[in-house]
């Protein structure tokens, strides 16, 4: 009896130690700490964007210094945070950068017309993405660095425009409420 309580609590903390390495979405693997831009960051959530409510697009994952379930603070924060974007299917440049400019139109945070030369920086730098690349977006208190399919595209520093471009994700109208309590960390 003592021997299967003592391997049945080896098993649980194998599990727990298992756990503790990684995250999964849709066949996607995130690990649950990074480093990014000098700071130690922990994997907020994964979520997934879906296109008219069915076909996956991406598995995305948002990494910040102090987890958090308040999108609020997450935008307003600026503290480092990491966003990637892990592509399940084929998207074409246009309908990333449609998305894009639909996406701060929707979740403007004030003079989004201020952000017209960074966003068409932004949209400039997309390409076609293939099913299994990524993108990734450094964020600091007032720069976004853009790396598309392992080539860093550049930075775009202006104030506001990290807040301005999490909003595009987390704010009142993101592309998806699964999207959203993804990064949040409020879905399983």
């Amino acid at each position: 009896m003592a021997r299967r309580l003592c391997m049945w609590a080896a098993v649980c903390c194998l599990g727990l130690t298992a756990t503790g390495w990684s995250a999964e979405k849709k066949g996607v693997t995130m690990p649950d700490q990074i480093t990014d831009q000098g700071h130690a960051m922990v994997l907020n959530g994964l979520g997934v964007r879906k296109a008219y409510g069915v076909v996956t697009v991406y598995v995305a994952g948002l990494y910040l210094e102090k987890a958090s379930h308040d999108a609020n603070d997450i935008i307003q924060s600026k503290e480092g945070k990491r966003l990637v974007l892990h592509f399940l299917m084929d998207v074409d440049q246009g309908r990333i950068r449609q998305a894009w400019s639909e996406g701060i139109t929707k979740n403007c945070l004030g003079d989004c017309k201020g952000f017209a030369p960074e966003m068409k920086m932004l949209t400039d730098w997309m390409t076609n993405m293939r099913n299994g690349e990524e993108m990734g977006f450094a964020l600091s208190a007032d720069s976004v660095t853009v790396t598309v399919s392992g080539t860093v595209k550049g930075t775009i520093r202006k104030e506001g425009f990290p807040q301005q471009f999490v909003a595009l994700f987390l704010g009142k109208t993101p592309p998806n409420k699964g999207l959203k309590d993804g990064l949040l960390g409020l879905e399983p």
